[in-house]
């Protein structure tokens, strides 16, 4: 199997710096809001989390929409970048919660264990597929409502 793509051109100068400073902005506001959070009695997880939401563009772009132009978040390869180490992110904490579980206790409280893990599966599955049957057909693609007036917005469960 012979693969052929174009090589990908390097960062520029810019385009690094403003990547370095976007990942210090995300690990000194997680590492403030996470002690933040502690002071507060809560996981420090829930003010690393609440950094991400301040940095994004529900926070930041609303209230500094010229800072966030600056990052450059709105251009597809600098979200990429962002999105990578996001995932990264991801999977030191998933990693860092699976080396913290003690399995003794798991398997003394085997039942319980079983219960919220099926419980935690089945619950938002049975959800989702509720809420995608009731869905309005507006949300429909053209191959499931058939060709309809673009106005009208019937609820199938209703």
């Amino acid at each position: 199997m012979i693969l052929s793509a174009e090589p990908i051109a390097p960062m520029g100068g810019h385009q690094v710096l403003v990547f370095t400073t976007l990942l210090g902005l995300m690990l000194g506001s997680a590492l403030l809001l996470g002690r933040l959070a502690r002071r507060l009695g809560l996981p420090s997880v829930i003010g690393e989390l609440c950094a991400g939401v301040l940095i994004g563009p529900s926070a930041l772009g609303a209230v500094a929409p010229g800072v966030f132009g600056w990052l450059r978040l709105d251009q597809v390869g600098q979200l990429h970048l962002v999105d990578a180490v996001g995932h990264i992110g991801v999977l030191l904490l998933v990693g860092i919660t699976g080396i913290g579980i003690d399995l003794k206790l798991m398997h003394r409280n085997a039942r319980t264990t079983a219960w919220v893990s099926t419980t935690a599966l089945v619950l938002p599955l049975v959800a989702g597929v509720a809420l995608g049957l009731c869905a309005a057909r507006d949300l429909l693609g053209r191959a499931v409502t058939g060709s309809r007036s673009p106005g009208s917005s019937a609820w199938r469960c209703a």
